[in-house]
């Protein structure tokens, strides 16, 4: 947990370069390394493509089905890197490069490929101009009351014929890429939608070749935690704002020294943000941020717009969409995800609470391992819910 809280916060704090398709202007540009998975329904088997942005110019789309034995199918990964003209108003390969094991049987694969690139740009083109409001607007009453596959979205109507004929295609800008997030046949069923989404760190990073499905991901670890029901309560505070924790809680810079840590070696500016890191057990982070707000025009209640996709991705993990949930108030945000990674099998429950003000955007940031926070749902709730602001 202590590495996977250090490099989400340098996935909050750094904004990398940023890019976007050809032939329109997203509300949240791409950033290098996103990426994002579909599950598509039309075949006979399950299947999943995805899309990765390396930069303004350089793109990967990979299709996978794995394995089924009972209908003796053969695991299928292939994967196109590919160059485009960023300059073009609409898609065009000016150059790729096919990787995976794969034989003249699975032409068909990569003609798949070839076509959802195509289509599902032209499409988002087609869409344009898709407001941030849409990041919140209603487009469904079904399912949770915050869950965003079901509600949250840009409804367009469609004709669509390799889902059949008419569709209605929802997109969000929080999706990266396209921005598509589900398209649904005229009976209502979903033929194609977004299960996870990512950032890869470095050009050695596999996450996103790594992809099998979340399902596939079974955590083999348990991480049990038991609050100490005696344990003495704390206030836990880092500039304007307050928690009530127990002392079962330490500051990532207490542990340092505990840890005989050289704290001459770390930079001032690191010590401060450790200062503001608690850690439970290894089990849970929780850390605060305060920033200026933003302008209405560019950003979602003081959040940056580019800075806000950077809050759903938990480095080398994918974000499972299914589990998302967004729920808005007057002055409040709140944000809560589940992610898997597929290195360590580690599932991990994260949630962000904004609070906003007219010159001081607010937030706690909570990560913990899933199994650790369902089993004590209620002691991390209240810990969250004794946030204070002066």
């Amino acid at each position: 947990m202590k590495k996977i809280t250090t490099l989400l916060i340098v996935t909050i704090l750094t904004i990398a370069s940023v890019f976007g398709l050809p032939g329109f202007i997203p509300s949240i540009p791409d950033t290098s390394g996103d990426f994002v998975y579909y599950r598509d329904n039309t075949f006979q088997r399950e299947a999943y493509v995805g899309f990765l942005c390396y930069n303004d110019s350089t793109f990967c789309a990979r299709f996978y089905a794995p394995a089924n034995e009972a209908e003796e199918l053969e695991e299928k990964s292939v994967a196109i890197y590919f160059t485009i003209d960023s300059q073009n108003d609409h898609m065009e390969l000016t150059g790729e490069k096919i990787m995976g094991s794969f034989s003249a049987s699975d032409g068909e694969y990569i003609n798949y490929i070839h076509d959802m690139l195509y289509e599902l740009n032209a499409r988002r083109i087609k869409a344009d101009p898709i407001p941030f409001e849409a990041f919140t607007k209603e487009c469904s009453t079904k399912g949770q009351k915050d869950s965003f596959m079901d509600r949250f979205g840009f409804k367009v109507v469609d004709e669509f014929m390799q889902f059949g004929g008419q569709v209605t295609e929802i997109f969000n800008p929080l999706i990266p890429l396209f921005n598509l997030k589900k398209i649904t046949g005229a009976d209502g069923k979903d033929l194609f939608y977004v299960v996870a989404m990512g950032r890869i760190t470095s050009s050695i990073d596999t996450t996103f070749t790594d992809f099998k499905g979340l399902d596939s991901i079974i955590s083999e670890k348990s991480h049990n935690f038991s609050p100490n029901t005696k344990a003495a309560t704390k206030i836990f505070s880092a500039g304007s704002q307050s928690l009530r924790v127990t002392d079962q809680w330490q500051s990532t810079l207490d542990i340092l020294r505990e840890g005989n840590a050289d704290l001459s070696q770390i930079p001032q500016s690191s010590q401060q943000i450790y200062e503001k890191i608690m850690n439970l057990n290894g089990v849970s982070t929780v850390f605060f941020s305060e920033n200026p707000s933003v302008a209405s025009d560019q950003s979602y209640k003081g959040i940056p717009f580019e800075a806000l996709r950077s809050y759903f991705f938990i480095p080398q993990a994918y974000t499972d969409l299914s589990t998302l949930k967004i729920s808005s108030g007057k002055n409040s945000t709140t944000i809560s995800f589940e992610s898997k990674n597929p290195k360590d099998t580690n599932q991990s429950v994260s949630i962000h609470r904004f609070t906003h003000s007219d010159k001081i955007q607010y937030a706690i940031h909570f990560t913990a391992y899933a199994d650790a926070y369902l089993n004590n749902k209620h002691y991390f709730d209240k810990i969250l819910d004794s946030a204070k602001i002066k």
